[in-house]
């Protein structure tokens, strides 16, 4: 009984196979998929690196949040 199954499993299989021999797709091993996949990682990896972010002029900020506090040490003092 387990023959029978085992050989029914191979000729299904290998009507599988001719089916997609016949329809010119080709069968890759494990091996292969895992290397496809990661040469196709480490390609989506290079696309998604982030550009580096722009601060602007450091002493343009600095001078800003000098002027900020002094607008708010003002209003401060003069609600006093």
């Amino acid at each position: 009984m387990v023959e029978n199954n085992h050989n029914n499993n191979v000729q299904l299989n290998n009507g599988i196979m001719d089916a997609i021999q016949a329809n010119g797709h080709e069968l890759l091993s494990t091996a292969q998929l895992s290397t496809e996949q990661v040469s196709y990682l480490k390609g989506s990896k290079e696309q998604h690196q982030k550009k580096k972010k722009s601060h602007g002029n450091r002493k343009e900020q600095h001078k800003r949040r000098k002027l900020l506090r002094r607008q708010q040490q003002q209003q401060q003092e003069s609600h006093v």
